[in-house]
């Protein structure tokens, strides 16, 4: 029964491209047990003709079983309640629920903490690479191990892993639709913005993240009073290299690059009880709508002052 656990993400993936007529399901490409990785296009026709794609992608690490019901729950809500019509009339979507399938289905049928993919590892007798690693850009530096069995291991080459690669074209190959990337994970309830790989490196449009940041962390506070944390990533939870939201702002040029920190604070961790989804997509959508806001102000440019 396990091994079929996917297909209920797959399932729902269908039944809302056959539910509306602007949903169409798109395949990424394979995970390297050869999974398929499917996403949606939400696109209803108001607007230009090229108008401003976000994008949202889930569960890289595994063991976050949060981030796809999370992310699910709110492209529902969006989908279905004409209050969130103006954030689908206001840009296109390209929503990735599921990206490292193989680890989870391990999660289920074996390790409930496994972090990495599941791909073979040449040299070593351990599985698997992290994924949020994995990513060309300062691959290999600091906050990534050299060693295959550790959590954070950064695999043998960069984009080895193909959720990372077939992930890399795709984004690639519609880079200049794409305002907005947002990568969920958790825990620690964090909104990070680049650069992640050094305390150094500043975004050029650095006071337009954090000003976005903070009015998206606000709008999540005031849902269920959860405090959420946000900054430069590499200051506000540790030093990273070869991450999503890094690659995306420096390779391909995308402004507006978040990474996602979900529910909650350590009380529960990966572990996060099911009661919980809701209200954590209730969080989540509530600083969407307000990024969908910010996200269309003029960029701010320059760099903020260190805070405290």
């Amino acid at each position: 029964m396990t091994s079929c656990l996917p297909n209920f993400i797959y399932q729902w993936i269908d039944f809302v491209a056959r539910d509306y007529s602007f949903v169409t399901k798109f395949q990424v490409g394979v995970t390297s047990q050869g999974r398929p990785i499917y996403g949606l296009s939400i696109a209803n026709g108001v607007g230009t003709a090229q108008k401003k794609v976000i994008y949202v992608d889930a569960l890289i690490h595994c063991r976050e079983w949060i981030t796809t019901a999370t992310t699910i729950w709110t492209f529902k809500e969006m989908l279905t309640k004409s209050e969130y019509s103006s954030m689908l009339d206001d840009y296109d979507w390209y929503f990735i629920p599921m990206i490292n399938i193989d680890g989870y289905v391990h999660t289920w049928n074996g390790n409930r903490l496994w972090r990495k993919t599941l791909s073979a590892t040449a040299t070593s007798s351990c599985t698997g690479v992290d994924g949020n690693r994995n990513w060309d850009v300062n691959w290999g530096g600091d906050g990534a191990s050299p060693r295959p069995c550790d959590l954070t291991y950064h695999g043998p080459f960069p984009h080895s892993e193909p959720e990372v690669r077939h992930l890399s074209y795709f984004i690639m190959e519609n880079k200049d639709q794409i305002q907005v990337l947002l990568s969920v994970h958790s825990y620690s309830q964090l909104l990070l913005y680049p650069y992640n790989y050094d305390l150094i490196t500043i975004a050029d449009n650095d006071v337009q993240l954090h000003n976005i940041s903070k009015a998206v962390c606000e709008a999540m506070y005031a849902v269920h009073q959860k405090t959420y944390t946000y900054g430069r990533g590499a200051e506000t939870i540790y030093v990273a290299s070869g991450v999503t939201m890094d690659w995306a702002h420096e390779a391909a040029n995308i402004p507006i690059s978040y990474t996602y920190e979900l529910r909650d604070t350590g009380e529960y961790g990966f572990l996060l009880p099911a009661d919980q989804i809701i209200p954590n997509g209730e969080e989540f959508l509530a600083g969407l709508v307000v990024l969908v806001q910010e996200a269309q102000n003029p960029v701010a440019s320059g760099y903020r002052p260190n805070e405290a």
